[in-house]
């Protein structure tokens, strides 16, 4: 009879055990600062848990314009041909001010017969055909991305879709490193006032988890000006109308877990 009361108190004493240890895990949330202590495994070494942040900005050195020429005309053929002349036109004036053959390509061409409605045969009617070819350009001189957008409207384009900054490839890399490793460092120091602050020392590493390199982009829309313009039958003078990159806030999370004796 002993025996059973002694087993079925153990029992009582394990499951609240277990229950306590869950409600712990359940209320701690990502990115506190903890202190722990325990047994078994990795739980046996006393441990501090810190997240380290880091966030600056730095300047675009990539820049992506998508610009379209579109041309209405009666026929198909005339449509197209019209449409050909003005992109040769443009791309042409766009390598004369320094853009690359390998920096232009064309992402979208379109055509599509018009219709109107006749107020008195209260029909619909063909109306010609349209044609709309769009062109993107990747450039490194983004301090002159204004410039090529008044050349390219100069030589014909009558439509402008994007204008986007952004990383290249090569430096969103060392940006990354940049990144994590100040991230690092913040976590060092937390770790280091910590245990300055308990009268202990960090030992050694236990474990790392990084969090993705998050980067906001701010984009300039010139695009609507421009087709205000071209619908009101003028113009916008982008030498004078500034298109500048603004900077990309890059930030980085990092969790360490670090041993103190």
């Amino acid at each position: 009879m002993q025996d059973n009361k002694t087993h079925i108190l153990l029992i009582v004493v394990l499951a609240l055990g277990f229950v306590l240890v869950a409600g712990s895990m359940y209320l701690m949330r990502p990115g506190e600062i903890t202190v722990s202590t325990g047994a078994g495994g990795i739980s046996d070494k006393s441990t501090v848990s810190v997240t380290g942040q880091a966030q600056f900005d730095v300047d675009p050195d990539e820049a992506e314009l998508n610009i379209r020429v579109q041309t209405k005309e009666p026929t198909a053929k005339r449509a197209q041909d019209e449409n050909a002349r003005l992109m040769s036109t443009v791309k042409e004036a766009l390598k004369r001010a320094g853009v690359k053959d390998s920096e232009m390509e064309t992402i979208n061409y379109n055509m599509w017969p018009q219709q109107r409605w006749d107020p008195e045969t209260q029909e619909s009617i063909n109306d010609g055909y349209m044609v709309q070819h769009t062109l993107k350009i990747t450039t490194e001189d983004v301090t002159h991305v204004g410039a090529l957008v008044e050349t390219a409207v100069s030589a014909g384009a009558n439509g402008l879709d994007s204008v986007n900054f952004r990383l290249s490839d090569k430096k969103r890399e060392d940006v990354n490193s940049e990144a994590l490793a100040q991230a690092s460092n913040n976590a060092k120091s937390k770790a280091e006032a910590i245990a300055q602050g308990l009268g202990v020392r960090i030992k050694s590493i236990v474990a790392v988890s990084e969090s993705n390199v998050g980067y906001d982009y701010y984009y300039p829309r010139p695009m609507y000006a421009m087709e205000s313009a071209v619908k009101a039958g003028g113009s916008i003078d982008y030498s004078e109308n500034v298109v500048s990159p603004e900077a990309v806030t890059v930030s980085a999370t990092i969790g360490i877990v670090y041993e103190i004796e």
